[in-house]
């Protein structure tokens, strides 16, 4: 993502989301992402992923199929192009809320710390998690289920990500630029970071 753009509070003009929120889709989403790479050669991520696609959708399904875990309405896309601040720097909006849904809190927090605390290179910053672990709970404490739960929802995250940013550049357009069309990369790498050596969440 981006750096967070400054705005003034008063020129925001923000709607209200819906009545009722859809029920979180991405499992379902990520399903048809990976069945697409399955079947098409168009670039590298199509032939790396055949051999773990299975496991990954099934550990998508799993995940997404705990019972336990606290629910309600969330963002679902915190990444840094996505907030709005005033001028002071402070939080003023979070906008594009095309992916809200009815889903475990947690995903809100590992979406945000997966999208904001690695670098370009995709290392993890322990302190950077910590600040919006801490910015977090101050507001709502994660539980204990929760706090395990986070690094696999970050996993999650960067797949449903990757797989989205690939099959919309390059299947859904193709005509996009090339920058576009790699886009996936950086996602597909960070997952494959998280699956090589899991974060520790309760270390942060």
């Amino acid at each position: 993502g981006r750096a967070p753009r400054p705005v003034g509070r008063r020129r925001l003009g923000l709607a209200r989301p819906a009545a009722r929120p859809p029920v979180c889709r991405l499992p379902a989403c990520a399903a048809r992402a990976i069945h697409s790479a399955q079947f098409s050669a168009r670039n590298s991520l199509s032939r790396r992923t055949p051999s773990r696609a299975g496991p990954r959708l099934a550990r998508f399904r799993e995940l997404f199929g705990r019972a336990g875990l606290p629910a309600g309405f969330i963002h679902g896309d915190g990444f840094l192009d996505n907030i709005l601040c005033a001028d002071d720097g402070a939080l003023a909006a979070l906008v594009d809320w095309e992916d809200s849904c009815v889903a475990p809190y947690v995903l809100d927090v590992a979406v945000a710390v997966s999208a904001a605390a690695f670098t370009a290179s995709n290392e993890l910053l322990p302190a950077r998690c910590a600040a919006l672990l801490r910015g977090y709970t101050a507001r709502r404490p994660l539980s204990a289920d929760e706090l395990s739960a986070l690094p696999d929802f970050m996993w999650a995250g960067a797949l449903a990500c990757g797989f989205y940013r690939w099959r919309e550049f390059n299947l859904n357009r193709p005509e996009s630029a090339d920058d576009a069309k790699s886009a996936y990369a950086i996602m597909q790498q960070r997952c494959e970071k998280m699956e090589a050596a899991p974060p520790d969440a309760k270390a942060w």
